[in-house]
């Protein structure tokens, strides 16, 4: 009888992993590339946030160079570097059309850090009902500021080094937190209804993985240049969409 048992369960683990393995075979996996378009030779202006920071010891003491770039435009030198054309940081990338039922969201939480009197990241992405913990990794007094309007709004103080709050969100939008102390400091949070979400890094590529197969609508968000979308027939296996968001007067 324990024999049969352990047969029978051994047989429905094996069953299991080949179903989940057929399931990700089914899916499609949607990569891409986020360039910034701008005149020749007349890339974005950088701002140097160093004079803000050092009002604050604690965080300028945490850089080794006087050059600390804000992160509204995060827009890097391509390799090979192109005159009119560069990669573009911090772009949140999400499907905008129906993807059906929503899976559970993922017990791992989200990190919101302020350390450098910066947020790390600029710009963070999670699901509906995810935790977010917002943390304090400096040793001087942060608040954070949160005004949504399809969530509810919050303003946690945290004076100490190591303070953490986390917060979950129940309805999907994208929004900018603050720090009422340092009037530099902000951050974007984009809450979605499904996992098939994204930012990209610092080569401007980003990763969707798990998406069922089908024209799929894809938004692309940016806190200067707005928001844009494009069509997708995503199939089983690697697909590629690469976008471009232009700067004024560029070609």
């Amino acid at each position: 009888m324990l024999r049969s048992i352990r047969t029978g369960m051994g047989s429905a683990l094996a069953f299991g992993i080949i179903c989940g393995i057929a399931a990700a075979q089914d899916t499609g996996t949607l990569k891409g590339t986020i360039f910034l378009s701008h005149k020749a030779g007349e890339p974005p202006k950088i701002t140097n946030l160093y004079n803000d920071i050092k009002t604050e010891p604690k965080c300028a003491e945490q850089y080794e160079k006087p050059q600390i770039r804000s992160e509204q435009i995060v827009a890097m030198k391509m390799e090979p570097a192109k005159e009119d054309q560069r990669w573009l940081q911090n772009v949140i990338i999400y499907v905008s059309s129906d993807v059906g039922p929503a899976s559970a969201p993922p017990a791992e939480a989200k990190v919101l850090d302020q350390k450098g009197c910066l947020y790390i990241p600029h710009v963070v992405t999670l699901q509906v009902d995810q935790t977010l913990e917002v943390l304090n990794s400096d040793p001087i007094l942060h608040n954070i500021n949160a005004q949504p309007e399809k969530n509810p709004a919050f303003n946690y103080g945290q004076p100490q080094k190591g303070m953490k709050n986390p917060v979950a969100f129940k309805k999907p939008e994208i929004f900018k937190v603050k720090c009422d102390v340092h009037k530099w400091m902000g951050a974007w949070i984009g809450v979605f209804p499904h996992a098939f979400h994204a930012v990209s890094n610092e080569k401007g590529e980003f990763e969707i993985k798990g998406l069922p197969p089908g024209e799929h609508e894809i938004t692309f968000w940016h806190e200067v240049f707005g928001e844009q979308k494009q069509k997708v027939t995503i199939k089983a296996g690697e697909n590629k969409l690469d976008h471009t968001f232009k700067m004024e007067g560029s070609g």
